[in-house]
């Protein structure tokens, strides 16, 4: 039942990407590819025996990359890292896979237990950009089209985590571990605190929501160990999983229509958002105001700060560590912190008009209306 749920919010967050397709002037094939990495990550995590998944996500990886690199434009340097890490985490789940199969037979195997859970751990490390293998996030946000990667943004971690829910379901030993349940907080508030603070002195709105979306990893593998050892509080990290879809996909659009209008794009099916730096978008809210209202409204709602969608869950989590470690509530805060200061210099930019032409509205009517449903919901 679960992974049902799980499969129709990922047919949900395609379906909410093919409704911005023609206004974000990407690739004509963003259709056809959008649907072949979503089938073959359903097909991914429920081959049986699970050691066939890893190979099926590298398809879906290999099929990913033409919505990453256009045709006559080359392969960028964040295309390239992404390629090799995820190729790089899926040797790691293969071998842990054919020791699980090992344990199952002989399970007082310590030795053999700890080389299992070692590997698994780099391979989903590799696989969903858990620091310090995180560098390709934020650098597919300089050099791919915003609206594609943002879809692999938000399609990529939901499915490698359903696919590790199933592994902990298999395996009751390593879902009732406390040194799983470590790892993962340990990691996750490593994650919240670094891109939080990176945040704060960024100069591009696509690497902004890559590092964005490494706060956002960090907190679901905060709530996911909360729910490995409470299985009600999964629900924490299910929470999270429609806002950050609905986030990342308008503050794509926005990204897209920024760029495509600034004038520094290569075509209208080729955008590259060169044209996101802050020296390229200041002042850009007198020129494009809906773009950038409903830009830092999926700001600000992706980092869960009051009155937006993420809020609750992230005041839950938060709550938890209260009276439990103050290293780590310090941590997660001064992350939170970071993201907010990453907010307020978007707008003081974006706001800055230095030619005093005054506000004026450039967006397309069909524009408006998909950014301001998006925004509102």
């Amino acid at each position: 039942q679960r992974d049902t749920a799980l499969i129709a919010l990922m047919y949900f967050g395609v379906a909410f990407w093919f409704g911005g397709v023609f206004f974000a002037s990407t690739t004509r094939a963003f259709i056809p590819l959008a649907l072949g990495m979503i089938v073959t990550y359903i097909a991914a995590f429920s081959v049986e025996p699970f050691l066939y998944g890893p190979l099926l996500f590298e398809l879906a990886v290999l099929v990913s990359i033409p919505l990453l690199a256009f045709p006559g434009i080359g392969i960028s340097k964040g295309v390239l890292r992404y390629l090799t890490y995820q190729t790089l985490g899926f040797p790691f789940l293969l071998f842990s896979g054919w020791l699980l199969a090992g344990i199952e037979v002989s399970p007082g195997n310590s030795l053999q237990i700890l080389q299992a859970s070692v590997l698994l751990a780099l391979g989903f490390a590799f696989l969903l950009g858990v620091f310090p293998f995180h560098t390709w996030i934020p650098m597919l946000g300089e050099s791919a089209h915003p609206y594609n990667i943002a879809f692999v943004y938000y399609q990529l971690p939901l499915a490698i985590t359903i696919f590790a829910l199933n592994i902990f379901d298999q395996y009751v030993w390593l879902r009732s571990s406390m040194t799983t349940h470590s790892i993962l907080v340990i990691v996750g508030i490593t994650m919240i605190f670094i891109g939080g603070t990176i945040t704060a002195v960024q100069k591009h709105l696509g690497r902004m929501m890559g590092y964005a979306l490494i706060v956002d990893i960090g907190f679901s593998l905060i709530a996911i160990s909360s729910g490995l050892v409470n299985n009600e509080t999964l629900g924490l990290f299910f929470g999270m999983l429609l806002p950050r879809g609905l986030a990342l996909g308008i503050w794509s659009l926005a990204l897209a229509v920024i760029s495509r209008k600034t004038g520094n794009g290569r075509g209208n099916t080729t955008t590259i958002p060169s044209s996101l730096g802050f020296r390229n978008i200041q002042g850009i809210a007198h020129r494009l105001p809906v773009a950038s209202f409903c830009l830092v409204i999926a700001y600000f709602s992706i980092a869960g700060f009051p009155l937006m969608a993420g809020f609750s869950v992230r005041h839950a989590i938060l709550d938890a560590f209260l009276g439990r470690s103050v290293l780590s509530l310090t941590l997660i805060l001064l992350g939170m912190i970071g993201v907010f200061i990453g907010g307020m210099r978007t707008i003081a930019v974006m706001i800055l008009d230095k030619t005093n032409n005054g506000w004026q509205r450039n967006e397309s009517t069909w524009e408006v209306v998909l950014l301001s449903l998006g925004s509102a919901s």
